[in-house]
């Protein structure tokens, strides 16, 4: 068998720290050596590292490198953006087009975090499944709808009060739950707020005291529900259609393309891009079966985002523009400059464990698998033979993520950025550095790089300044950009001026006939 020896992509500074990290796993395999720099690049490379006090200014402190490499004359197609997750996709493209740096987030399950993307797949889930709330409250919570939380919680209990069945007059008697048990009533049906909100298509300007259940919603509110409802009602006829007719029509309705299109942000120009993408795909899936349905294409997305390294063979497309990707879809590509945010305990490298096939039945075997050679087995079914299968499996996993990273810090040819922080967005108690990030810290010691920041470990009493910021009141559903609003009520003006012109003119402009001669 014949091993590679040289590396001639990666400098040879780079190629030091991942030897380094990849160690263990040569010690695994006899006769691997760690790979050698081409000649004559075995001082190349860089390293530069910042951990941050929080996950915001690790965001920023990203965005600030990356935009200064592009104003200093690095093309953007030369760096790359690798996240172990998809999770910060829509922030990190966020802050590259707000300094005005061109980005693409690569991949299904990258695109399925945006919130264009996102907004349209709920409105599909909706419309596919009138049990599915979450979806319907990220639309009823959004821009467009604005329902505040009173008259959310309304609608819930509303929704509940729908599935009357489950509880008559409080009575809990067992007997009567039996006798409806046997006439198949299923107490455990799901709330619907769709279903509730077809309620509202019949008396949706009746005030409280015309109501049956007598909740207070508010007039707005009311509106809205009902229009939602109509809305959703309508488009439901048209779900026997072929796929891409759906989605287009589901665009059409709810106005996303109008309004990323009207938008004069920089970030709207880069939104409309990812949504041509996701249609691209949308359009890829229909074409592999003349049949595809809606509901089979949000099963493939639903599949695509619980396992990223499936399902997705999108690459990087040739536009001169930051790739955003995860480090799995990496493998084999490689940039002048790549940046891999998130080292931080837990995340990079990953310690949640992985779904094992002796717990979970979708879970494929490993005697029936390809790598089973590399996976490990159970010497016996007893206590104690388990308890050493899961020990092997969290070993196994830690060897994946070592040659994950090795992948990762393989990509640049010349520029490697690792980041960090404490105090992600939402969690109580702090991160800190993963081995990851604690690696390039000492590479940077050594005379290899660069250590641009490094902050503290933060009190053992200290509390997340991410979460004491969101203690103010604040208002919701959010306030609408008063420039944004004043424009499209000037342009709405326009067009009512416009017709109101033409009605005016119709003596002086007759309507144009078609003459089927000509």
């Amino acid at each position: 068998r014949q091993a590679l020896s040289e590396n001639r992509r990666s400098g040879g500074r780079l190629l030091d720290l991942a030897n380094g990290l990849a160690e263990p796993l040569r010690a695994m395999h006899a006769g691997v050596e760690a790979l050698r720099p081409a000649p004559g690049a075995e001082r190349d490379g860089l390293v530069r590292c910042a951990l941050l006090p929080t996950h915001a200014e690790e965001i920023d402190w990203l965005a600030d490198s990356i935009a200064h490499l592009v104003r200093t004359g690095k093309e953007p197609g030369e760096i790359a953006v690798l996240c172990r997750t998809a999770t910060d996709f829509a922030e990190i493209q966020g802050a590259l087009v707000e300094r005005d740096v061109p980005v693409e987030v690569v991949g299904l399950s990258g695109l399925l975090h945006l919130p264009e993307v996102a907004d349209l797949v709920s409105v599909c889930e909706v419309l596919q499944d009138p049990g599915a709330n979450a979806a319907l409250v990220r639309l009823l919570t959004g821009p467009r709808w604005r329902i505040g939380p009173r008259d959310l919680a309304l609608l819930g209990r509303r929704a509940r009060r729908l599935v009357s069945h489950t509880r008559v007059d409080g009575d809990d008697d067992p007997d009567r739950r039996l006798a409806e048990a046997v006439e198949g009533v299923d107490p455990a049906e799901v709330i619907s707020l769709a279903d509730a909100l077809e309620t509202f298509l019949e008396t949706p300007l009746h005030s409280a005291d015309e109501d049956d259940d007598g909740l207070p919603f508010s007039p707005d509110a009311r509106v809205r529900f009902a229009r939602l409802a109509a809305e959703l009602r309508d488009l439901r006829r048209s779900l026997a259609d072929p796929l891409m007719d759906v989605l287009h029509r589901v665009l059409a309705v709810t106005g996303l393309e109008v309004e990323l299109s009207a938008s004069p942000h920089a970030l709207a120009a880069r939104r409309r891009e990812t949504l041509s993408n996701f249609l691209d795909i949308a359009a890829s899936f229909a074409a592999g079966d003349n049949e595809a349905t809606l509901l089979a294409f949000l099963g493939f997305l639903r599949t695509a985002a619980q396992y990223e390294k499936g399902l997705d063979n999108a690459l990087p497309g040739g536009e001169n523009t930051v790739k955003v990707l995860t480090a799995h879809k990496s493998k084999g590509l490689e940039w002048d400059v790549v940046a891999v945010p998130g080292l931080v305990t837990g995340t990079f490298p990953s310690t949640q464990g992985r779904e094992k096939w002796t717990a979970q039945g979708k879970v494929l075997p490993h005697a029936l698998r390809g790598d089973t050679e590399t996976l490990p087995d159970i010497t016996s079914w007893d206590a104690r033979g388990m308890k050493a299968f899961h020990e092997a499996m969290k070993d196994h996993q830690h060897t994946e993520e070592l040659r994950l990273g090795y992948v990762t810090f393989t990509r640049p040819r010349s520029l490697l950025l690792g980041s960090g922080h404490w105090w992600g967005p939402t969690q109580k108690k702090p991160r800190g550095p993963s081995d990851f990030l604690q690696a390039l810290h000492d590479h940077c010691t050594a005379g290899h790089g660069e250590i641009e920041a490094w902050a503290e470990e933060p009190a053992e009493n200290a509390e997340n300044p991410a979460l004491l910021s969101r203690t103010e009141d604040q208002v919701w559903p959010l306030p609408l950009d008063d420039l944004a609003l004043a424009r499209r009520r000037a342009a709405a003006q326009t067009v009512l001026d416009h017709l109101e012109h033409l009605a005016a003119h119709t003596d002086t402009h007759p309507a144009a006939v078609h003459d089927p001669d000509t």
